[in-house]
């Protein structure tokens, strides 16, 4: 799904514009960043790295303890190779933003699932999931799956909240 840039920039406007009357309320900013492996369907895998920042805006829809997050970043590959006839090489990078929930299993343990776009050489829709492991009330480790339109990344991401 190929996402059109003036429409995708009218979303992040209407998004913003929602986003901050909701962020007056009491909320948990954080930022992370992390390593990941990416693959596309017949290339080699390589790994990259994600930075960004978000906010956890607190319980929606009513449903006891399930947070909302927002999310924006930036994500970067080294080059994917692809050796068939020719030899192909090409990295990916790009920002992103996401919408999503974190529903924790318990004291030490949340899931988490995400759904936004990507803006980069990858633009389109991208999903997401993972659990994340609570240090302490500050700092916690996150293990996700990430899919974009063409690029499959497993992420490992330390994030700290303020």
């Amino acid at each position: 799904m190929k996402m059109n840039k003036p429409r995708a920039l009218v979303g992040i406007a209407i998004a913003v514009s929602i986003a901050i009357p909701v962020m007056a309320q009491a909320g948990t900013p954080y930022v992370g960043g992390g390593i990941s492996n990416n693959s596309i369907s017949g290339w080699d895998s390589a790994v990259g790295f994600q930075v960004f920042g978000g906010y956890n805006f607190g319980e929606i829809f009513g449903v006891e303890k399930l947070d909302f997050l927002g999310e924006a970043g930036y994500m970067q590959t080294n080059d994917l190779e692809r050796s068939n006839i020719w030899y192909r090489s090409r990295s990916y990078s790009g920002l992103w933003t996401t919408g999503g929930v974190a529903y924790p299993i318990n004291p030490q343990w949340s899931v988490l699932g995400r759904a936004g776009f990507d803006f980069g050489d990858d633009d389109g829709l991208m999903v997401g999931g993972g659990a994340a492991f609570h240090v302490d009330r500050n700092l916690e480790f996150r293990g996700e799956l990430v899919e974009r339109d063409h690029i499959t990344s497993f992420q490992i991401n330390a994030v700290y909240g303020f």
